[in-house]
């Protein structure tokens, strides 16, 4: 069984900026998700198919005095790129178990929320890397199970489809190793440093996003 690709995380420091870019490469609008309270962000959707999408996530401007830390970098970087990515599986807590077992150090699962514009919450169950990035670029994914709440992608219009995910590295052995043990269909290639790079066929025809 395969960890296909759930989502692309698109850190910008203005969610309307972020959009703005999003919707000029592909073409297509982008759907408000919400606010993530314990974490001071709030996001948009793209979808690249039924079971995947971009998320545009940035500062929650109605969190001006948020305290935290924010994750993966969000709010710091010079210019909106791809920070992170999620691969999807479920009976998460399994796979956890299982891959941990092979050498690879994924945390407990633990539940996430956010509060749709609707002001409905919504949960999933999210596992991290142990040495994930907080302020940079993280190549190897984490990992969500949705559980019984309706894939996101499923709120957005349809027209552009993910095709391939790129991960470069400057040691990009290593990493296609633990690639291989987390199941990803995902191609490595060396890198001067850690970068993601999709690639997405859209309304404007075949595009990169990094």
């Amino acid at each position: 069984m395969s960890s296909p690709t759930d989502h692309l995380v698109f850190a910008t420091n203005d969610l309307k900026e972020g959009i703005e870019q999003i919707e000029d490469l592909l073409a297509l609008p982008a759907t408000i998700g919400g606010r993530h309270p314990d974490m001071g962000t709030c996001n948009a959707h793209v979808a690249l198919g039924p079971y995947c999408y971009i998320e545009i996530i940035a500062p929650d401007p109605e969190r001006p005095d948020f305290e935290g830390v924010r994750p993966f970098g969000i709010g710091q970087h010079e210019t909106s790129q791809l920070v992170a990515w999620a691969a999807r599986r479920e009976k998460l807590t399994q796979f956890v178990e299982s891959v941990r077992a092979r050498g690879c150090h994924l945390s407990e699962p633990f539940p996430m929320s956010r509060i749709t514009p609707e002001g409905e919450t919504i949960g999933w169950e999210l596992s991290f890397q142990a040495e994930a990035d907080q302020d940079g670029v993280n190549v190897l994914p984490f990992f969500i199970d949705w559980g019984s709440t309706a894939h996101p992608a499923s709120r957005c219009k349809q027209g552009a489809t993910l095709l391939a995910v790129k991960l470069e590295h400057p040691e990009p052995e290593e990493l296609a190793k633990t690639a291989e043990v987390l199941e990803l269909d995902v191609v490595v290639g060396l890198g001067s440093s850690p970068r993601i790079i999709a690639q997405i066929s859209s309304p404007r025809g075949e595009v990169m996003l990094s």
